[in-house]
């Protein structure tokens, strides 16, 4: 579902720092920062709430991204995997 904001319902800029870090952790994903970006392009004081949080963010994805590409995979593909297993080691388990 895709999210829109309004002028008159600025209600996502008013949430106190708890619940928008309880949003961002649910909308932050290392493995697709793609959403993130979209919720920060919103509007302009949104993108600044978000500027922290961004950056950690691509940190994290670098990591990802490199971690997937020692391991011969994609984040896209490890989004959709059921089970994970690095050598003879399982990392789902």
């Amino acid at each position: 579902p895709r999210v829109i904001l309004r002028p008159d319902e600025p209600w996502l800029l008013e949430l106190d720092d708890d619940t928008f870090g309880a949003l961002c952790a649910a909308v932050l994903c290392p493995l697709d920062p793609r959403g993130a970006g979209r919720l920060a392009s919103c509007c302009r004081a949104l993108r600044e709430r978000l500027r922290a949080p961004l950056a950690a963010l691509q940190a994290e994805n670098r990591g990802v991204r490199s971690l997937c590409a020692k391991a011969g995979s994609t984040c896209a593909a490890l989004l959709v995997a059921t089970r994970l297993v690095w050598g003879q080691r399982s990392l789902s388990d």
